[in-house]
């Protein structure tokens, strides 16, 4: 439902774009260096655009931009950076916040965020670009 990155971490990125409101310990910072190997975990060049801009989200992609936890592009991508030992708190009280009209209404509201701003089709698409047809050898 959210995702947690409290330290250095490969594919911190791809963990943030994917699972929702997002904090960071402070001093961190998100980039996508697997952009090299011909593809992109998490799906960050179709979800990296709708947060950080499409010029932002090329810059990341392509050479690399690093998104510092706390500056105002890193906001784009984190939705809170806490202090270190201030982690478990925060986890505690965004969780509580996240079920506070039950746990069937939380998954329900992410599944229809989620929906709205990336169809299936659209996914589906999306993935096709890194698929090849491969014949079966039986």
């Amino acid at each position: 439902m959210a995702a947690v990155v409290e330290s250095y971490a490969i594919g911190a990125l791809s963990v943030a774009l994917r699972d929702g409101p997002r904090d960071r310990r402070a001093g961190h910072l998100f980039q996508s260096p697997a952009s090299k190997e011909g593809f992109i975990p998490g799906s960050a060049n179709l979800r990296l655009p709708r947060l950080a801009g499409i010029q932002k989200a090329r810059h990341g992609i392509f050479f690399e931009k690093k998104f510092y936890a706390g500056t105002p592009d890193g906001m784009l991508i984190c939705d809170e950076v806490v202090q270190p030992g201030e982690m478990d708190a925060a986890i505690e009280r965004n969780t509580k916040q996240m079920l506070a009209a039950g746990f069937t209404s939380t998954i329900s509201n992410r599944k229809g965020l989620r929906v709205g701003q990336e169809p299936w089709d659209t996914y589906r698409r999306y993935m096709a670009t890194y698929s090849a047809a491969v014949p079966l050898l039986l």
